[in-house]
């Protein structure tokens, strides 16, 4: 064991918390053969023992440590606690994908322009006599230049150049 692996677990070492009787065995046959790493032990017993003495009586129950119990779960790999897994994550994906899927698409057709029918404009007045015209909508001139809207007006064209 080198000083950096001892160094991460000399305030558990201090407090009693370690759990690992095998790990506790390495850190102190480290800590007889290393006098930097004795040193700082030394320092963090005191600094432990300084803050427990206090002049007022504790007002909570001390329980032990949870560590012990929770490194040893951690080296067994227990996961028995650990909560759902992506497993039963699945139905919930899929529900999620399956409403975005619906959400754009109805944004998308929300979106899309509405497709109206022009209604028909008269162009002429069909009023009775004896009541009042209505204004006739201006017309364009009609051009002399043959289109597919003016096909009648293209063979008057092309009989008037004979």
């Amino acid at each position: 064991m080198n000083c950096q692996e001892a160094r991460r677990e000399l305030a558990l070492l201090a407090g009693e918390d370690l759990g690992d009787y095998g790990r506790e065995a390495e850190i102190k046959q480290h800590l007889a053969e290393c006098p930097a790493c004795r040193r700082r032990q030394k320092g963090m017993k005191s600094a432990l023992t300084a803050l427990s003495v206090t002049g007022v009586p504790a007002t909570y129950d001390s329980v032990p440590s949870l560590w012990p119990t929770i490194r040893r779960r951690i080296a067994r790999g227990d996961r028995s606690s650990a909560g759902p897994g992506w497993a039963s994550a699945g139905p919930a994906i899929a529900g999620l994908a399956i409403s975005a899927g619906l959400m754009v698409s109805i944004g998308l057709l929300l979106k899309r322009p509405a497709v109206h029918e022009s209604a028909p404009t008269l162009k002429y007045s069909t009023a009775l006599p004896g009541y009042a015209k209505s204004e006739a909508p201006e017309q364009k001139p009609e051009s002399k230049e043959p289109t597919s809207n003016n096909r009648g007006s293209l063979k008057k064209t092309l009989l008037e150049e004979k």
